[in-house]
């Protein structure tokens, strides 16, 4: 008995999906560009944002937020993200950002796709033979 869902003219998991992935290039380059960037960036971003390993940077957006938000008080969100600046990240958190990551990058791949292809499609061209102009 096979699974018709899965399997198209007798082909494997692997070749359909290496069609899939063909097919829909945005979809997977989102998934793997926020996958692997956003982990990544989350260290650049605290730290710009002030969160620093000697504590909150003066004159920063973080001790902005913390005067706003906690007036002096300490706990809360504030203090997760400057843990965070001060000792790294948990691996956990860098799982959750990578896969979120994709999720979003993933989200935004289908979106370009659907216009960038609406577009191609009226103009008659393929993504892979934009230089010929069919």
């Amino acid at each position: 008995m096979t699974d018709t869902n899965s399997k198209e003219e007798g082909k494997g998991y692997f070749e359909t999906s290496k069609d899939w992935m063909i097919e829909h290039p945005y979809i997977v380059g989102g998934a793997v560009v926020g996958g692997v960037v956003l982990p990544f960036s989350l260290p650049i971003l605290l730290y710009s944002l002030g969160f620093t390993a000697a504590g909150v940077a003066y004159g920063s957006l973080a001790a902005a937020a913390q005067s706003a938000i906690y007036a002096g008080a300490t706990g809360g969100f504030i203090s997760a993200l400057q843990s965070a600046g001060a000792a790294g990240l948990a691996l956990t958190t860098y799982a959750g950002a990578s896969v979120g990551g994709a999720a979003g990058g993933a989200a935004a791949g289908n979106w370009l796709s659907r216009t960038s292809w609406r577009r191609r499609k009226e103009e008659n061209k393929s993504i892979w033979n934009l230089s010929k102009g069919k």
